[in-house]
């Protein structure tokens, strides 16, 4: 197909299937036609407010219908999305909106506050009230952008301490998908998920792959991609067929699969699987294989990098590999990425020797965002008389190229991969030795098993510094999957012969308790319990009370584990959120114990029964897209879910109207009808309801 911009290649499936579902976030729904409509209403808007070609607009919004709604206008307009995911430190937000110079900022308005309107900065709130583009015309605009304008400038971690942005172009990303759908057949059947954040590139080839051959794309929200439990049955319940994940991300899924008793375990109704983001540990995907083979799914692992725009290789993994001792193979490169393994810059490696991976063809990315002088040290002009003139991106990863297969060996400079992220541990370094106190720091990644590793820092102090605070000073800049999991004082950092760091001569890590307080140990049943299971996630043989789960080691998947530990062994079910806001044992256990008190409290004076039906209850939020989107599309049926039960010997129909009728009665949601009460969507719940039920014979 020939190179265009992605908005207008989007355009063309409004064209072909304009009601067919485009989006969904917790049970809303857009046609392709709705999420046009209101994404050509924004970039009117933004086109008025002085955005054009290549222009920058900053997107600092939750996930969700808004997310995509934004992303697109920006494009339509012209202009090009630069993500602030408002999960990240507010320093590190403003850090990025400097170096970006945004002059229009798009965000929700409880986020209003991070950012200052001047004269040259708009900030435009998306969901508070009325939008001033509501009333623009739903027409998609004559367009502007060329395929070789920029479509979006992703920061990724720096090594001086400062993030650096990527420049990526439409056609960069369109000639990605052109290249690679031999291999996977797009079309519009197919479901994805948006499971990645939009300031990871991951979400760019996850919104793409649906929304330019006219398939779905389901928003997961944030709580539901840190619950394995909720996020398997997201895919069973929205048949996602086309799956993007991190190994670390989609090892949490099949734990979770490990973990359920073969009545339990639904059909996954997945077609394709691609690993990508980080090193790939073939050997550990064996339970999956031994579950669902290797054909439905079939799983994929994709090497790639943000400045060569998402994916560089193809690799398809088998069954027969995941055993003991096979490598992270990579793959082929994409049929328009060549790519040249080095030992030195214009010298190509031998059969089986590891060297430098150099990357060149359409995938390229223009560069970094003010950022010349490293733009010509990582974006080189190929040596080679036949590609003369190309540009190859020097990568810094050491691969091996075997029988026409590579495969990835690791980093070659102080960069690593953990959880799907790229780290630059030198920015770690930056902020810690630019603390006051500290006079310097290392930082290491210590990779223990078949996991992801673990950051370790070191420092020299001239005072006593508490672990806490070092925390908290890189949480004011650093978003929470480069925290280190442990900190160690050393006395002097250990010296090469030629005045350099020794890396290698730093102590053994040892993730372990750093509390103030000192060791204490479990006072109660419920603690001693919970200390076990810490132990078993953690890896840490000691562990007190008060010792920091976060400072353990523990991380947002880590604690997935640790929620669905503490519901199967203990019966205590907690919000995904309390385990980072109480991050002790000790803490936690009284939490737990405070919850069950309520519960039992509650259920004993029968205040958590039933709620006062004789007065008006407000809809949820949920409930109030719903009742929007029935206003739109009168009877609408979208949300209608047919299912068929197969029984087996004569049927009482009495009886199943008697089985229908306690559901309903038991259960208030099947009895609540929405009406408008003076302009105000309310839910009327009835008492009491009885099914209809229809009896058919077939002779």
């Amino acid at each position: 197909m020939d190179s265009s911009c992605l908005h207008e290649q989007f355009e063309r499936q409004v064209v072909l299937a304009p009601e067919a579902a485009a989006l969904t976030f917790e049970g809303a729904h857009l046609t392709y036609a709705e999420l046009n409509g209101r994404a050509n209403q924004l970039a009117s808007y933004l086109r008025e407010c002085g955005v054009g070609v290549e222009t920058r607009v900053g997107l600092c919004l939750d996930r969700g219908l808004d997310t995509v709604v934004a992303i697109l206008a920006v494009l339509k307009a012209g202009g090009a999305y630069v993500p602030m995911d408002p999960i990240y430190p507010a320093e590190r937000v403003r850090m990025i909106s400097e170096d970006a110079a945004c002059p229009i900022i798009l965000v929700h308005q409880e986020y209003e506050e991070r950012f200052v309107a001047t004269d040259e900065v708009r900030v435009v709130v998306m969901d508070g009230g009325e939008c001033p583009w509501d009333h623009q015309p739903t027409e998609n605009l004559p367009p502007v952008a060329e395929p070789s304008n920029l479509a979006y400038v992703i920061f990724t971690s720096g090594s001086t301490g400062r993030p650096k942005g990527v420049l990526i172009t439409h056609h960069n990303v369109w000639r990605l998908f052109t290249s690679t759908e031999q291999w996977f057949s797009f079309g519009a059947d197919d479901v994805w998920t948006l499971f990645h954040s939009y300031s990871f590139d991951l979400s760019v080839w996850e919104i793409w792959g649906g929304l330019l051959y006219g398939g779905r794309v389901v928003v997961v929200p944030y709580v539901v991609s840190r619950s394995p439990e909720e996020f398997h049955s997201l895919l069973v319940v929205e048949k996602v067929t086309q799956l993007c994940q991190t190994p670390s991300a989609f090892r949490q899924l099949q734990m979770y699969e490990d973990s359920l008793d073969e009545p339990e375990r639904k059909a996954l109704p997945l077609r394709c699987v691609v690993l990508a983001g980080e090193a790939l540990n073939v050997p550990s995907l064996a339970s999956w294989f031994e579950r669902h083979g290797d054909e439905n799914p079939c799983i994929l692992n994709m090497y790639g990098i943000t400045e060569t725009t998402i994916h560089v290789t193809y690799r398809r993994v088998y069954q027969h590999e995941a055993q003991p001792g096979t490598p992270s193979y990579i793959g082929v490169p994409i049929p328009d990425q060549p790519c040249y393994v080095m030992r030195s810059f214009g010298e190509l490696a031998a059969i089986g020797e590891e060297g430098e991976l150099y990357v060149g063809g359409e995938g390229t990315a223009r560069g970094y965002l003010n950022r010349p002088e490293l733009t010509n040290e990582r974006f080189v002009e190929s040596p080679f008389a036949h590609d003369r003139g190309a540009t190859l991106y020097k990568s810094g990863d050491l691969v091996r190229l075997v029988d026409g297969d590579m495969i990835y060996v690791g980093r070659m400079d102080k960069q690593v991969q953990m959880r799907g992220f790229r780290i630059e541990l030198g920015e770690i370094e930056a902020r810690l030795s630019g603390m006051e106190g500290l006079e310097s720091a290392a930082v290491v990644h210590h990779i223990e098993g078949d996991g992801p590793g673990r950051l370790m820092a070191y420092y020299v102090a001239t005072e006593t510094v508490a672990v806490a605070r070092l925390r908290e000073h890189l949480a004011q800049s650093l978003p929470e999957y480069m925290i280190p999991s442990g900190f160690m004082r050393v006395e002097v950092m250990p010296l090469t012969g030629n005045g350099k760091l020794d890396y290698g001569a730093l102590p053994e890590p040892v993730f372990g308790p750093a509390c103030d307080e000192g060791f204490v140990a479990p006072r109660s049943e419920l603690e001693a319990r919970i200390v076990a299971i810490w132990r078993s996630l953690l890896g840490v043989d000691k562990i007190g009370i008060h010792d920091d789960f976060l400072e353990l080691g523990g991380h947002s998947l880590i604690s997935t584990q640790l929620a669905s530990r503490l519901q199967d062994t203990l019966g205590i079910k907690l919000p995904m959120g309390e385990f980072l806001k109480f991050p002790t044992v000790a803490q936690l256990a009284a939490l737990a114990e405070t919850t069950a008190s309520v519960v039992r409290q509650e259920v004993e004076t029968g205040t958590n029964v039933r709620a006062d039906f004789t007065k008006p209850i407000p809809l949820s939020f949920a409930q109030e897209q719903l009742w929007i989107l029935d206003q739109l599309r009168p009877g609408m049926t979208a949300y209608n879910i047919v299912i068929k039960i197969d029984m087996e010997g004569p049927l009482n129909p009495t009886l199943v109207r008697r089985a229908l009728d306690a559901v309903v009665q038991r259960h208030e949601v099947l009895r609540s009808n929405f009406v408008d009460i003076d302009g105000m969507p309310t839910q009327l719940i009835s008492e009491n309801v009885s099914v209809p039920l229809k009896e058919v014979e077939f002779g």
